[in-house]
């Protein structure tokens, strides 16, 4: 099939944006309805426990619509590869969003600020899942992406596995106090306190955590009426499907696979392309200094410019190392072609999918003990305290 004959062509879109929008929401329902209705679909989910399978369908058709929507780039990038490395680059990027989230919910915690649809300190994990479609951070700036660009030039900055300079992992939970001591320090990645260096931000961490303390009141009155009406929980059974593994939603992998089944070959390449992208970026990773250095040195011998070797550490690390800067020059390189789009995107009102909008049902739980909380203190069952 080509592409151009392909039924899902950009050219066979509305033109006028929110018309485009509206359609891409259309198809991705229909996306769903058609793998929730396709026999394939139950033997596919079959070796993973129920329940996982309903939120990587969803998941599954919310891309599916992503990928009509953007699929002339998707295309473009699998054929001519203009960012070398688009998933590293947007990790850092979301590095500068995810620092500026914890800035403003550190700020609405200590009750300095007000944002939009955030009620309770939950409401704040989502957006740290999904800092490039956040409604209320401001865009980022010239100055932070040079600051990225000179933490990244660092030779010590860390941009293995899991990104732990970077915070990718541990952005969440940094803002909440009430697991911590008093006199504990917490877990900063590097390049959040590179960022409080440069942009004088640090004092923020001392701000007190005012509403956090006050949501913990209202959780342990509903936990204390929960623990009065079952005083003994009941014996748990084991149940046989929950040793059968979690589907993980968010896989690339797993979408492809899937695509496979159910999909055209157009839509096969693109979910291929997703797939490959996140294949490359562990290729030369590993955790606790065990590394993949035959990955390292086939990538190293492709590339037209690798970086000099490191002195004074073991051949394994000099080529790890030069692997790992040579990433970080390409990622500093093209931060800002994933800046400028970013922009785009919100300019133009693409960038807020309804999923990343939904509340999950862990924020739920919560919303509903805090209201609870707040009924038996005698007060508004309402999130305004």
């Amino acid at each position: 099939m080509h592409y151009e004959d392909w039924e899902y062509h950009p050219t066979r879109l509305p033109e006028d944006k929110f018309d485009r929008e509206r359609e891409i929401e259309t198809l991705q329902k229909k996306f769903l309805e058609e793998v929730l209705q396709n026999p394939k679909t139950t033997a596919f989910l079959k070796p993973y426990r129920p329940g996982s399978g309903e939120y990587f369908l969803k998941n599954y058709a919310f891309k599916k619509g992503l990928l009509v929507a953007h699929s002339e780039y998707g295309i473009k990038a699998a054929e001519n590869r203009e960012l070398r490395h688009r998933d590293k680059t947007e990790c850092a990027f979301k590095a500068i969003l995810q620092k500026k989230l914890l800035n403003l919910e550190l700020l609405w915690r200590a009750e300095q600020i007000t944002l939009p649809g955030i009620d309770a300190c939950i409401d704040f994990t989502k957006w740290y899942r999904h800092p490039m479609v956040c409604p209320f951070i401001e865009q980022v700036t010239a100055e932070e992406i040079e600051l990225m660009q000179q933490f990244l030039a660092r030779e010590e900055t860390d941009i293995g596995r899991y990104y732990p300079d970077l915070g990718i992992e541990d952005s969440e939970g940094i803002a909440d106090k009430s697991q911590k001591h008093e006199d504990d320090d917490p877990e900063i990645p590097e390049w959040f306190t590179y960022y409080d260096t440069y942009m004088d931000t640090a004092s923020l961490f001392l701000l007190p955590d005012i509403r956090g303390q006050k949501e913990q009141v209202y959780f342990d009155l509903a936990f204390k009426e929960q623990r009065a009406k079952n005083p003994e929980a009941s014996k748990y059974e084991p149940n046989p499907e929950d040793s059968l593994p979690w589907m993980d939603s968010f896989s690339p992998e797993l979408h492809y696979q899937f695509s496979k089944l159910v999909d055209d070959e157009i839509f096969q390449r693109l979910f291929y392309y997703e797939w490959q992208e996140k294949a490359n970026e562990r290729a030369a990773e590993n955790q606790a200094g065990v590394y993949d250095i035959d990955d390292c040195v086939v990538y190293l011998s492709n590339v037209p410019d690798p970086p000099p070797v490191r002195v004074g550490v073991t051949w394994r690390e000099a080529i790890y190392y030069c692997w790992m800067d040579y990433l970080k020059r390409v990622i500093s390189e093209e931060l800002p072609i994933v800046w400028e789009e970013h922009k785009f995107f919100r300019e133009t009102g693409l960038e807020t999918p309804e999923e990343e909008k939904s509340e999950h049902h862990v924020e739920k739980v919560f919303h509903k003990l805090i209201l609870r909380g707040r009924e038996l203190a005698g007060e508004p069952r309402d999130f305004e305290f």
